[in-house]
């Protein structure tokens, strides 16, 4: 599991609902299943509110925006063609 999915799955661990209803559903039916509900569950930001939160406060927004700022060499004055 790479460190993106490691934060929503802890995202939605504190969702105690939204976790309790995967569970069901789990035992109901298999993973891919479950997955492919969930991937179109989750597009609803405003239902999901406090997931979206959650993954949010995890990420280093300042960070993100710094690398959004940086210049590529080719974008720089006087670089090389």
């Amino acid at each position: 599991m790479n460190e993106i999915e490691q934060i929503v799955l802890n995202a939605i661990k504190k969702d105690k609902d939204y976790l309790n209803a995967l569970k069901k559903q789990l035992k109901d039916t298999n993973p891919f299943t479950v997955a492919v509900k969930m991937q179109d569950d989750l597009k609803d930001v405003d239902k999901h509110r406090n997931l979206y939160d959650t993954i949010l406060d995890q990420v280093d927004l300042y960070k993100i925006a710094n690398s959004l700022n940086q210049k590529r060499p080719y974008n720089k004055k006087g670089a090389k063609e």
